[in-house]
Parts: structure tokens; C-alpha cells; sequence
């Protein structure tokens, strides 16, 4: 009221929660502004509560490792937008960043790096920068964050990882691997075979490694990681092999399952419950672990269904170190796509769950993996603004959200973080798009959620400048064209510049009939995305891919009438990093009357190998009969990945985009 503002809760951390309000709630002026004395607040009443107790913000120190004054920067911003759980992850391939006192090697040799990798990880030949890369935090350190994150109500969940992603621990101790060797601490990124063996001294290692850790660390959970296991190790080890069969297990997934029991009973000892990514259900589940999904939400379903409690972070929504925007105009990036709006709209409670699974999804948590993010300033700009809308995902009842106003709203936050020379992504005020057919036409409509935001356009390949045309309508689109348009204020430009190539094509607008859909999660913009005019790009998220996990696509086009094609050029995606596949087989087919077909190309392609990862775009030509009507495609995905695959034995994804004709 006009006298007083007042803040009641049933808990300090209700108190502290409301304080974070207020400050939200105040006007842009520090203490030494002339007219702070002057700051006004309008009288309102708030009720508020948060609709999940786990709110959590993950960050990875081993890939790269951060101060302890930068850890509690990120601290103070989790804080801001009430965050109470902080993952942090701790040891890697590429680094151990905990004191361990009883093992002093693991921060001598350990934290260490020779060199890192420059470019992408994918990148042939390699290129290393030749500078030694390292870092850890002494356990004086490590209690001084906790102490200042519990300040904050701020919980941490210490990650040590295992038995995978264990190249910086055997670099130290390699008696603890199953394959003799010198081991050193990983330069490049992705998945290595170096797993710890799982033997006494092993277990040993571990339980007095995770003494000093729960001794340090006050949380309830430890996270044990758990994922991206090779087996390749263990399937060599005589070891392995002999306790297999004498504990009766089915294979090296059950031997994971076994470890992983040892681990939760030894944590559950200590009063401890471990937590562990969605792998850790292969081959049975301790019945005390709490999941992490990742890998999408099957995991956490699954999870859940079987009684046990689940943290939601599907990289389809929750992976911070993903692109935001077009990736030529990004700084590099893991891959993948994420922009802000589909951060906002996620539900961390899946359909189909019923109300006792359901009572099992605790909350959910922002990821964020350091390969490419080198420096606190990139790591502001790869959070924000996604974790704000992650934030309120997390705290807002579900029907209370809306995206034009946490976007309205998060334009106010902007003057607050440059105050903290804070720079976040400014991609959500960019141009999202809205393409459809009408007819044989294309038609662009364009928008933008920046507040006095001015769209200038170029139908060349320059990019626009404040002097270019500014857009005022939907344009239509009847021939090859290349368009970029952009977003300005004040004649700053806001977000990237939007960019797209249209292909114009006499299969425009023609009609698609499919048997078995693509995925809801890739849809290429819908059921005619194949004949839009807009072909993908390398980026697989680029809403222009239609995908199709391990499935079949039976796809019919019909031209309205029989016609002369010259060729006819389809394109598939080739990206092993994110499991997308060519096809095992191609078939195309061409008829007159929708009854006869005669078969025109029939394509296998060989099974991928691993010296062959860098993604491509693989078009297939055919040459068409003189004329027709119908053009039947059967395309049949890779049933499961290969052996040398991550994700060995599970469903392969293909990837289809624009069929031309000319």
C-alpha cells in the first residue's frame, strides 16, 4: 500500500522468492542514482507459488572451466529468476574439477588439458589451439559456492561422472581402466571408449571419492551421470566377461545396471539418493534413482510409469548450448535449434501420463554443455533470454502463460542486464515467418514482436539495412527468388537477418498423400513441406526437414495432370551426430493413371561408417519417363544405428526435404 510493502510466506525461501519479485518489480536505478531516493512501486496485491519444487540450471566446468567468481555470478542470476537447483557438473573426459584430497592426481593430471580443439568437432583435418587448458576448485572453494548458493536457496547437485566420460580420472589412475594403457585427458569432444572396469579396486576408487563429495556437498542428490556407456571396453575384458556369467547377468547393459546398483546402495549408505541421465535404465533400475531425461521425454515416461521420480531436461527444449537462430550468423555451436518460443512452451508434464506417473516429474532443468562456450560472456549469451522463459515454464501455472506477453515483458528486463554488462540473445525479436500455398503460389508473411520494430527486406542476396523497403505485406512469390529481411529500431538492428532461397518448381502446391506421418517433432512446416519451395539446410532443425524415426515413408505426389518432367531432384540429410541417417533404401515410381506405376530409380545406400560423420545434404537425380502424373517415393530408415554409433541399436532418423521438379 501507500505506507508499506509487505511480504509473508511459509518459508524463508517464500520470502526470499517474494524479495526477487520486488526486485523484478523495480525500476532500472542503482544506489548511487540521484534519483533513487525517488523510486516508486505501484500498490498491488501478488499470490504467488511455484508450480514445480525442482527448478534447476545446469553447468558443465569440465569442457571448460569457470572461476569461482564467474560460478557465483551464475549463482546471482538463478537466483534472480528463482531457480533452486544448480547441476554442476564436475568431471568429464576433459577435465576433473573437484579436490579430492585422498586422490591428489586427479587435480594434478586430471584438471589438465595439453590443447583444445578449434572449429567444430566434426572438422577435418583437426586443429588445436597448443595452449594447456585446465582448472579445479579446492574443497575451501567448493564449500565457500555452497555457502553463498545457499544464500539464494540455492540447492547444489555435485555431478562426478561414471562409469563413461572417465578419460580425465584414467589419465590419472589408469589402473582403474579394463584395458591397459597410458590415458590422457581428452582434447577433442564427444564420446570416448575410456570407461572405468568395474572392479573392486574400482568401487574403492569411487566410494572414497564420493566420501569427500557427500562430505562437502549438503544435497539429498548426487549425480552420478551414467551416460553415453561404450561397451567396447568391457566386451574386450576377460574380467567383464567372467563377472558377467558369474553374476548372471545378460550382457555388458546388465553389467551397467550392476554398477550402478553399487554405486546407488553405497549413496543410499551415506543418506544420499543418486541421480543419474535416462541411460541408467538400461538394463534395470535401482529402485531409490531419480532419472534425468535427455533424450527427449521416452525416458522420463518410462521412468516415471515405473514409479520412480524424474527430473525433465529433453534436448529437444532444455539444451542451452544449442544454436539459436540461423547458424552462419551464430557464434559456433554444438548444433541443433533451439529459440526461445519453444523454450516458453514447454510442458515438463508429457500426455498420457496419469495422475500418479505424473506426480513423479519433480520439474525440470536448462542444460548447458561448455565444448564451444569458451568464456563467461558467451555463456550469458547463450542462456539468456531462454532460461527467463525456462524460469517461468518452471514457477507459472500452465494457464497463465503467454508468449506475446513474456515477451513484452522480458524487453523491460534488457536494461537490467546491461546494468550487469550482461549481454543476452536478441534473436526472439528477430522474424519469424508464416509460409503457405495458395494455389501454385508461395506466399511470405512476416512478423515481429519488437516493440517499434521496422522490417526492411532485400529480394537479393544483400543483406537490408535501414534504408532498404520496409515490409507492410504479405509477398508473394511466383519464381526462383532469394529474400532477406531484418528487424530495426532506432536503425539498430535487431536479431539475425532472416534469410531464405526459394526454389520455385512446377511440383508447387501439388497434392501429398502419405501412409504413416512424419514426426511431430520435425515437420518440415507440414503435410506439403516437400513441395513449398524451401529446401533444408545442414541445420536439421531449420523447420524445414521432415523427419522420420525408424520408419518408412510412402509418399504419393500428384501433379493434377500428366506433364513433362526433365528431373527430378530429392534430398535427404546426413548428420551421425544427431542419429539422422540416409535412407537403407530409395524406391521412385512413375504413373498416368494412379493404378500402374513403373518403377524409375532404386537406390541402397551402404551402411555408414565412422570414418564418415560430416553432415551432408545427398540428393538423388532421376530422369522421368516422358510424361506423367503420379510420382510414388519409398523410402525405408536405418532399423537401428550402427555399431559404432552412441546410440548403437536404437532408431535411426531420415531426414527428406524439397522434391524438385523441372
Amino acid at each position: 500500500d501507500k505506507n508499506a510493502i509487505r511480504v509473508s510466506a511459509n518459508s524463508a525461501s517464500g520470502i526470499f522468492y517474494g524479495i526477487q519479485t520486488i526486485r523484478q518489480m523495480l525500476p532500472i536505478a542503482g544506489p548511487n542514482d540521484q534519483n533513487a531516493a525517488n523510486l516508486r512501486l505501484p500498490a498491488v496485491k501478488i499470490v504467488d507459488e511455484p508450480r514445480f519444487g525442482y527448478r534447476g540450471m545446469h553447468l558443465d566446468v569440465a569442457r571448460h572451466f569457470f572461476s569461482v567468481e564467474e560460478v557465483k555470478n551464475y549463482l546471482d542470476l538463478m537466483a534472480l529468476y528463482k531457480f533452486n537447483h544448480f547441476h554442476w557438473h564436475l568431471t568429464d573426459d576433459q577435465g576433473w574439477r573437484i579436490e579430492i584430497k585422498q586422490y591428489p592426481r586427479l587435480t594434478e593430471v586430471g584438471a589438465w588439458r595439453s590443447e583444445t580443439r578449434i572449429g567444430h568437432n566434426r572438422d577435418e583435418p583437426a586443429q588445436y589451439d597448443g595452449q594447456k587448458h585446465g582448472g579445479f576448485y579446492t574443497q575451501k572453494e567448493i564449500l565457500e559456492i555452497i555457502e553463498y548458493a545457499d544464500d539464494r536457496y540455492i540447492t547444489i547437485i555435485p555431478e562426478i561422472e561414471m562409469p563413461g566420460h572417465a578419460s580425465a580420472a584414467l589419465a590419472a589412475y589408469p589402473q582403474l581402466a579394463c584395458q591397459p594403457g597410458e590415458y590422457e585427458v581428452a582434447k577433442d569432444w564427444g564420446v570416448f571408449e575410456d570407461v572405468f572396469c568395474p572392479t573392486e579396486e574400482t568401487f574403492t576408487f569411487l566410494q572414497n571419492v564420493l566420501t569427500e563429495v557427500t562430505n562437502l556437498f549438503p544435497s539429498k542428490y548426487i549425480h552420478i551421470g551414467g551416460d553415453e556407456v561404450p561397451k567396447a571396453q568391457w566386451e574386450r575384458s576377460r574380467f567383464c566377461r567372467r563377472l558377467i556369467r558369474r553374476l548372471d547377468l545378460k550382457d555388458e547393459a546388465g553389467l551397467q545396471s550392476y554398477f550402478i546398483s553399487r554405486i546407488d546402495t553405497f549413496l543410499n549408505s551415506k543418506g544420499r539418493k543418486l541421480v543419474g541421465w535416462d541411460e541408467i535404465l538400461e538394463g534395470g533400475l535401482s529402485p531409490n534413482a531419480t532419472v534425468m531425461s535427455w533424450r527427449g521425454e521416452q525416458g522420463g515416461i518410462e521412468a516415471a510409469k515405473q514409479g520412480h521420480d524424474v527430473i525433465m531436461t529433453p534436448n529437444s527444449h532444455c539444451y542451452f548450448d544449442y544454436y539459436q537462430g540461423d547458424p552462419e550468423q551464430e557464434p559456433l555451436a554444438i548444433g541443433g535449434n533451439l529459440p526461445v518460443q519453444k523454450v516458453y512452451e514447454y510442458q515438463p508434464i508429457p500426455s498420457g501420463l496419469d495422475a500418479q506417473a505424473a506426480s513423479h516429474i519433480l520439474g525440470a532443468q536448462g542444460n548447458v554443455w561448455t565444448e564451444y562456450i569458451k568464456n563467461e560472456d558467451y555463456l550469458h549469451y547463450m542462456v539468456f533470454p531462454r532460461a527467463a522463459a525456462l524460469a517461468e515454464v518452471l514457477w507459472s501455472p500452465k494457464e497463465k502463460r503467454n508468449w506475446p506477453d513474456f515477451a513484452s515483458r522480458w524487453e523491460d528486463h534488457l536494461p537490467r542486464l546491461a546494468k550487469r554488462n550482461l549481454r543476452p540473445a536478441m534473436q526472439m525479436f528477430g522474424l519469424v515467418d508464416s509460409i503457405y500455398l495458395e494455389g501454385k503460389e508461395i506466399v511470405l508473411d512476416l512478423h515481429t514482436i519488437a516493440r517499434e520494430g521496422k522490417i526492411h527486406f532485400e529480394r537479393d542476396s544483400i543483406d537490408p539495412s535501414p534504408s532498404s523497403p520496409v515490409y507492410t505485406e504479405p509477398i508473394t512469390i511466383k519464381e526462383n527468388t532469394t529474400f532477406r529481411a531484418a528487424v530495426f529500431r532506432d536503425e539498430q538492428q535487431l536479431g539475425n537477418v532472416y534469410r531464405e532461397n526459394f526454389l520455385y518448381h512446377q511440383a508447387i502446391g501439388a497434392n501429398l498423400a502419405q501412409e504413416g506421418l512424419w514426426s511431430d517433432s520435425y515437420t518440415g512446416g507440414g503435410a506439403k513441406a516437400l513441395v513449398d519451395g524451401r529446401s533444408g539446410t545442414l541445420n536439421h532443425t531449420d523447420g524445414h526437414w521432415q523427419g522420420y524415426e525408424g520408419s518408412r515413408l510412402n509418399l504419393t505426389i500428384d501433379l493434377g495432370s500428366v506433364q513433362e518432367i526433365s528431373s527430378i531432384d530429392m534430398h535427404f540429410l546426413y548428420h551421425p551426430d544427431n542419429w539422422i541417417m540416409l535412407p537403407r533404401r530409395i524406391e521412385i515410381l512413375a504413373s498416368q493413371d494412379g493404378n500402374n506405376y513403373t518403377s524409375i530409380r532404386d537406390v541402397s545406400y551402404p551402411a555408414p561408417r565412422r570414418e564418415t560423420i560430416a553432415p551432408r545434404r545427398e540428393k538423388l537425380s532421376t530422369i522421368p519417363p516422358d510424361a506423367f502424373r503420379y510420382l510414388k517415393v519409398q523410402a525405408q530408415a536405418v532399423p537401428s544405428l550402427p555399431a559404432w554409433h552412441p546410440g548403437y541399436r536404437q532408431k535411426g532418423w531420415m531426414f527428406v526435404d524439397e522434391i524438385i521438379f523441372n
